[in-house]
């Protein structure tokens, strides 16, 4: 969708712009969509003051979510990433857990009601136990 890409763009702008945005909050928002996401997770690779992306609701899948895991991978900020009720399944479940054992800045990742099964579920608790930061 075009507008939501707009969108997009202009959050893109602010978090690559040094801005202090702490708090990106996006929930409920099908329109959101992997594009946006893409854009997104693009800008918090490299910001240094985003502590909480909360995407709750947004149609956010598997694309959208190895997007968010190449962003924790780099970034040393964010602390809080909420991804419940999307549809997220075990191959953005495994990226983001492969991201968790790299990144010790994120302290609560939120996955629930999405569509992760068994071996998403299994990398996740695998990477939880060699990360002591997140909670």
């Amino acid at each position: 969708n075009r507008s939501s890409d707009l969108g997009a763009m202009r959050f893109a702008q602010v978090l690559s712009s040094g801005s202090c945005l702490r708090e990106l909050v996006l929930d409920g928002n099908p329109q959101v969509g992997d594009r946006a996401v893409e854009l997104i997770a693009r800008s918090i690779s490299g910001n240094s003051t985003l502590i909480c992306l909360s995407l709750k609701s947004c149609r956010v899948g598997d694309e959208s979510a190895v997007q968010l895991a190449r962003a924790l991978r780099v970034n040393r900020c964010l602390e809080r990433l909420l991804l419940d009720n999307n549809e997220i399944g075990d191959a953005g479940a495994i990226e983001l857990a492969d991201a968790l054992e790299t990144n010790r800045v994120l302290k609560h990742l939120h996955l629930t009601k999405t569509r992760i099964g068994i071996q998403g579920r299994t990398k996740l608790t695998r990477s939880l136990k060699s990360n002591s930061v997140i909670l």
